[in-house]
């Protein structure tokens, strides 16, 4: 549940930085990108913006848990 959006916007251009800089495609950069903003609305102003481990930690276990459909 969203607590504050303070910094949401923020987190989300570092995860597609970092993201991009780390060779990611385009797609998995915004992926990261989201959850990242996602993740620091969970607590007050930007005090839940989370570390690049652990938003990829969460990617990881979610790919495991709710794998992709193959394309079509």
């Amino acid at each position: 549940d969203a607590v504050d959006t303070t910094g949401a916007g923020d987190c989300f251009n570092a995860g597609l930085i970092a993201g991009l800089l780390a060779g990611d495609s385009l797609d998995d950069s915004l992926r990261l990108a989201n959850v990242c903003a996602g993740l620091s609305t969970t607590g007050p102003g930007v005090t839940r913006a989370p570390g690049l481990e652990d938003v990829r930690r969460l990617l990881a276990e979610t790919d495991a848990t709710h794998p992709s459909p193959a394309p079509s």
